[in-house]
């Protein structure tokens, strides 16, 4: 999978930060900051395996520990998923 650019990076993060539920996750709290590609693979019908970029996830890690991962969807600038917490 490729590399996010410079440009798609910062859309993901405010992206990110723009969704109600981050920020009332993220509220008076400090946090580390993350940001990956993401895509999914899938198997054509030709039975040949192929990624499809679409998307990023940024990953926030509370002072606590606790790690908590939003997905989503660059073209249209929307939050797809926020995976449920990891506390460490």
């Amino acid at each position: 999978m490729r590399d996010l650019t410079e440009e798609e990076r910062e859309k993901a993060k405010a992206v990110a930060l723009s969704d109600p539920e981050v920020r009332n996750i993220i509220a008076g709290k400090n946090y580390e900051l993350a940001i990956k590609p993401a895509g999914m693979i899938i198997t054509n019908e030709t039975g040949e395996v192929e990624t499809q970029f679409n998307g990023a996830s940024v990953t926030f890690e509370l002072e606590d520990g606790t790690v908590y991962s939003v997905h989503l969807d660059l073209a249209t600038e929307k939050v797809i998923r926020i995976s449920p917490p990891i506390y460490r």
